[in-house]
């Protein structure tokens, strides 16, 4: 076995050599993690996966999953966006709006931490890894349920409320998605260096996560009250993975 700490097997093994990877895997399941902090509505946000002796994870599916609204703190029957013709918007979201929520990701494999190394990053990774990595078309299609719409050049810093005064397309769109009375449900693939390895980490690995929270000053854009007007409202958090049943063969080869 090969890899960080002897966890992840080695795909170059004379067995694999042998047998395509599918062969060695007679079914899957889904696992969901909820928070050990449950009812912590600012987080951190602590997860984990105990040891299991029997089956493999594959971390490509690694997803953190749950539903999102912004709502009028001050005034929760207040609604964000108003109900009249002018729709006008009180708050919108900074783009890359999910991910944006988060300001630090760590994890544990075994006693082996990882995770990111200064303080308060993630969201600026996240932003960077969509914005370089992806074409076009996946912007406007996959990562927009995300929370990415670009902002319109030359109008990055226009939060006006008064739609029809404000020229950022992309501060109206989010606010379409987040700003409503209704939840908005999301399931976005974590941008950490565990969640890109295209390897099943074999058993007996226990995960531990944390996810802390951005402050709502960060991920919340407004010209109305104050820093404390408005806040994002988190719930049902999950973090989710299929597991890879292996053939007796297989996991007798470990």
């Amino acid at each position: 076995m090969t890899g960080v700490g002897g966890i992840f097997p080695n795909y170059e093994d004379h067995l694999l050599d042998k047998k395509k990877i599918s062969e060695c895997f007679s079914g899957n399941f889904h696992e969901i993690l909820y928070p050990l902090n449950y009812t912590s509505k600012h987080g951190p946000w602590q997860y984990h996966s105990p040891q299991d002796n029997k089956h493999f994870i594959d971390l490509n599916t690694l997803t953190w999953n749950g539903k999102i609204r912004v709502i009028n703190k001050k005034d929760p029957n207040s609604p964000v966006i108003a109900t009249n013709q002018t729709k006008d918007i009180t708050c919108s979201v900074v783009n890359n709006f999910i991910h944006s929520t988060v300001s630090k990701i760590t994890y544990q494999l075994n006693d082996f931490q990882m995770g990111d190394s200064a303080p308060k990053s993630y969201s600026y990774r996240a932003y960077m890894d969509n914005l370089l990595s992806f074409s076009k078309g996946a912007k406007e299609q996959s990562l927009k349920y995300h929370g990415f719409e670009q902002d319109t050049p030359g109008s990055f810093e226009d939060v006006n409320k008064l739609t029809a005064s404000n020229t950022n397309s992309g501060f109206k769109k989010r606010s379409e998605l987040f700003c409503t009375p209704n939840f908005f449900h999301f399931s976005v693939k974590l941008r950490i260096d565990l969640a890109n390895i295209d390897q099943f980490l074999q058993p007996g690995v226990q995960l531990r996560f944390e996810i802390e929270r951005n402050s709502d000053a960060f991920a919340l854009l407004s010209d109305v009250g104050d820093e404390v007007t408005f806040e994002f409202e988190m719930k049902d958090s999950t973090i989710e993975f299929d597991k890879m049943i292996p053939t007796p063969d297989y996991l007798n080869h470990f």
